[in-house]
């Protein structure tokens, strides 16, 4: 597992619940639904804030819709989804979105540096997670998978 000075056994549902109601605060975009369980997890709290950080400010930069933020489990693993209603991205960027300093056709005159999602790519998997884009109908799901030390209901 990878550890770093801020690595810690934590309850991810609550934690989740605040990074996104502190985040949600001013601008009242951000809908979290609270689950029916508890997962415990070993991760670092700070990176696992700047994943939340990230992925919600993408959503707001490039989608500029509301954002729904729940979770769910299975096969011993917590998924955490960052749900937007915007254009999502297009299907030949996909292939190299979470490549270092890639920006998307869609990314127009917003600025940035490329570096987002290969971070968040980056990150999840030193915690052993993994990170998922799935393009919708109607937007674009994020979603960081992280395998969970305790479940509960």
């Amino acid at each position: 597992m990878y550890l770093t000075a801020n690595s810690l056994c934590f309850e991810l549902c609550g934690f989740i619940e605040n990074a996104v109601s502190e985040l949600a605060a001013e601008h009242n975009d951000v809908h979290f639904q609270k689950p029916d369980f508890t997962a415990v997890v070993n991760a670092d709290k700070n990176r696992l804030m700047q994943i939340t950080e990230n992925l919600i400010g993408n959503s707001r930069k490039y989608a500029k819709t509301d954002i729904d933020v729940f979770i769910t489990q299975s096969d011993g693993n917590v998924r955490i989804h960052f749900r937007d209603f915007g254009n999502g991205i297009p299907d030949e960027d996909m292939p190299f979105i979470f490549g270092k300093f890639y920006r998307g056709k869609n990314s127009g005159n917003e600025q940035g540096s490329g570096l987002g999602l290969y971070i968040v790519k980056y990150i999840t998997e030193q915690m052993h997670g993994e990170f998922l884009l799935c393009n919708h109908s109607d937007g674009l799901e994020a979603t960081v998978i992280l395998p969970v030390i305790r479940q509960g209901s």
